[in-house]
């Protein structure tokens, strides 16, 4: 066991005595006290230091040196005396004897001329029995005895960010708990080793560890992943149990923890294959072979949205900054805008400002508004007034090659269809618990192909709501949205039981829905 924290290594090392205790079955033999075993010394087993940091030497540059062989192996043996030994006495001469022969390897390895200066001397200095500090580097022979590799990594390594050029030795470097997945498949465990982390889930989305996950999926064996929360806390964590070796499966298991049952229940697998075709290979969990073809069925009729719209984050400015304002842009913050909706209060952004100059053309188009946080995606326009809108708001306006009306474009944003591809695509969250919606995403939302024609019934009806909206923002348009869902789902292909996915309980039968495909 290896952490960078004195007081943990303590710890671990008596519960490791604790369970030795209570796991131990009596013996008759006479010659234990009670019947129970002397314990293990447990120093040559649990060590203090910094796992990320290597020694800077390479030690197959001496392996066939015959000193060094000889006091490798007496240290090995050394280890195994002092993790047994019983007598006070016997464990103070041994310790003696191992600082010795570390000392005398370290002189050795430093005479072949194959290491770094400096690196002989801390492998020297280091001593495996100082309980109040950690070694600033690790090293799983010189530690431990073991070449090669461990059959078995097991870890709750930290999350904690960090600059990339702090550890720019790691590929996978901005996050310590990635750092540890890097160094556990390609270091730390041998060939065929089982690696097993529990760390922050978001590793499987996040835009930047794209190349992350392309290693996992191709150069591990996934044995499975299991989503869970033990630790109290916001963060959401995944159990990653993983082997070295080349993939040789496009499923991977995959398990949620129910807390009411207190046990892991079996999901649908997560498809490999299917991550590889996302944009940055996101491995989305929970994902059914019939809710993939429905995603591949509105991709491959559609366009994506970045495609055929030009968009931008609002001013860079508070919405307390926007209230104290008497005069200047009214400008748009986050809870004045629902789904087809504007509830505007008197929030202005001065024209003197440089978040006004700068977006000043954009904010005199005529642009779809999207709220940035919430459970859905909710997005509007305004017919007559060109608002501002601030950072809680995102803009989206046509450019020069859209054959899409705003209104149409609108329309199937605000759809059950595409609100269902972006949780599914984008997000494995729970439906009541939206992440902050990211400019990469809502612009890969496919947008279903349309001719004029085919655009005009849904443009109508969100002309309809908008009027009923600004003369009364609370009104019920329920029955209008549901007819532009209708349209919409006749637009991607979907079958109806295609919408029973999407929707349980559309009020649309199948009738009804087989009728509108005809016409």
């Amino acid at each position: 066991g290896v952490d960078i924290q004195p007081i943990a290594v303590q710890i671990s090392k008596l519960r490791f005595f604790i369970s030795l205790v209570v796991d131990q079955k009596p013996t008759t033999d006479a010659v234990h006290n009670f019947g129970i075993r002397p314990l293990p010394n447990l120093e040559s087993k649990f060590v203090a230091a910094n796992t990320l940091i290597p020694v800077d030497y390479d030690a197959s540059l001496f392996e066939s040196t015959d000193a060094i062989i000889s006091l490798k192996e007496q240290l090995k043996e050394l280890n195994h005396k002092i993790f047994l030994a019983k007598r006070n006495i016997d464990k103070q001469r041994l310790k003696a004897k191992i600082k010795e022969t570390r000392k005398a390897l370290a002189k050795a390895i430093e005479e072949t001329g194959f290491v770094k200066p400096g690196a002989a001397q801390q492998l020297a200095d280091w001593d495996m029995f100082e309980q109040n500090t950690h070694a600033e580097f690790f090293d799983a022979e010189w530690m431990f005895g073991v070449k090669g590799g461990f059959d078995i990594v097991i870890g709750n390594p930290p999350y904690v960010v960090v600059p990339s050029n702090l550890y720019s030795h790691y590929s996978w470097n901005t996050d310590l708990y990635k750092m540890f997945f890097e160094l556990s498949m390609k270091s730390l465990s041998k060939k065929a080793g089982i690696v097993t982390m529990i760390t922050p889930k978001f590793y499987l989305l996040n835009k930047d560890d794209s190349n992350m996950r392309v290693f996992l999926m191709n150069r591990g064996n996934l044995i499975s992943l299991a989503t869970c929360n033990p630790f109290d806390a916001v963060t959401e964590n995944v159990i990653t149990i993983i082997k070295v070796e080349d993939s040789c499966s496009s499923l991977v298991p995959y398990y949620d923890y129910d807390p009411d049952l207190k046990a892991f229940i079996q999901q649908d697998d997560l498809d490999k294959e299917y991550s590889k075709t996302n944009k940055y290979n996101e491995m989305i969990l929970g994902l059914s072979p019939e809710i993939i073809s429905i995603l591949h069925k509105m991709y491959t009729n559609g366009k994506q949205l970045a495609a055929i719209t030009e968009s931008k984050r609002g001013a860079e400015v508070s919405k307390n900054f926007l209230r104290e304002n008497t005069i200047g842009l009214e400008t748009l913050i986050g809870q004045d805008m629902k789904k087809y909706t504007i509830m505007w209060n008197s929030t202005y952004l001065p024209h003197s400002h440089k978040e006004y100059r700068r977006l000043k053309t954009f904010f005199d188009s005529e642009l779809i508004y999207l709220r940035r946080v919430d459970s859905m995606l909710e997005a509007t326009i305004s017919p007559i007034i060109r608002f501002g809108f601030n950072k809680n708001v995102y803009g989206i306006k046509n450019n020069c090659v859209c054959a899409y009306k705003t209104r149409y474009l609108l329309g199937c944003i605000n759809s059950k269809a595409v609100d269902f591809y972006y949780k599914k695509k984008f997000s494995t969250k729970k439906s009541d618990v939206f992440p902050e919606i990211q400019t990469y995403l809502y612009e890969q939302l496919p947008i279903p192909s349309a001719t004029l024609e085919e655009q005009q019934p849904i443009i109508d009806l969100v002309d309809s709501i908008l009027t009923a909206k600004k003369e009364t923002p609370t009104a019920d348009t329920t029955s209008l949205e549901q007819q532009i869902d209708l349209l919409v789902y006749h637009l991607y292909g979907l079958t109806y039981e295609e919408v029973l996915i999407i929707d349980p309980e559309t009020p649309i039968t199948r009738e009804e829905y087989e009728k509108e495909g005809k016409n």
